[in-house]
């Protein structure tokens, strides 16, 4: 519990950063600014299951602040990863992402989202399933990723 709380506290201390640089606009493009809520916050983990199965990184890197960070990456378990690792990472795999139990809370600039994936091959069989927990930030006028963590679980 004490991790969360201060994954939590990180997000509130760096929400007024800037991501330099950035190609993505609130909304898919439009000049629309993000909605604060649970409902936007869900569908951005949608979308990054989506960008991960069809190896989208222009979506996925819009979705992740550039501070970005990752620990539990299944090729470098015991790391914590950077945004550009992730980037390089997905260019490799293949298969789908499947959420399940997706819980989402906001708070002010501050979103914690958390649940398990399962992992399918091109195959359609069951590769992995984890655990996660992200947090997210409200940054220029839309959520940005700046925490995963994520833990495999045992194949049932």
């Amino acid at each position: 519990m004490f991790k969360y709380a201060v994954i939590l506290a990180l997000a509130f201390s760096v929400a007024p950063l800037t991501l330099v640089g950035s190609q993505c606009e609130p909304g898919k493009g439009d000049s629309k600014r993000q909605q604060k809520d649970v409902q936007t916050v869900r569908k951005i983990e949608y979308e990054w299951a989506k960008a991960y199965a069809n190896r989208d990184v222009a979506a996925l890197n819009c979705i992740l602040a550039d501070d970005f960070e990752i620990g539990g990456m299944p090729d470098k378990k015991d790391e914590v990863n950077n945004k550009q690792h992730v980037l390089d990472w997905m260019k490799t795999r293949s298969g789908s992402d499947e959420i399940d139990r997706l819980q989402v809370r906001v708070v002010g600039d501050g979103a914690i989202a958390h649940g398990t994936y399962t992992v399918r091959g091109v195959d359609e069989k069951v590769k992995a399933r984890y655990q996660f927990l992200d947090v997210f930030t409200y940054r220029d006028k839309r959520w940005q990723a700046i925490y995963r963590e994520i833990a495999e679980l045992p194949l049932d």
